[in-house]
């Protein structure tokens, strides 16, 4: 949604929120391998994949653009 109203910054929206599921989806799997109790740790690993999955389906040039920014 901050797309349009921040078109010349949406590089760094995309990859700050990247992230952001990323390191959720990692402490996710910390928690994961400690036995922790709760099933709320499961939240940000499908979280991650079902909003990665709907990014690619939408806007699959989006990712390739978000890499090659990435990259350089």
């Amino acid at each position: 949604m901050l797309r349009f109203f921040l078109p010349k910054s949406f590089e760094l929206l995309m990859v700050s929120g990247f992230g952001a599921l990323l390191i959720g989806m990692l402490f996710s799997f910390g928690a994961m391998l400690k036995s922790e109790k709760g099933k709320t740790k499961l939240l940000a690993v499908a979280a991650f994949f079902l909003l990665s999955f709907i990014l690619v389906w939408n806007e699959p040039f989006q990712i390739v653009r978000l890499l090659t920014w990435m990259k350089n």
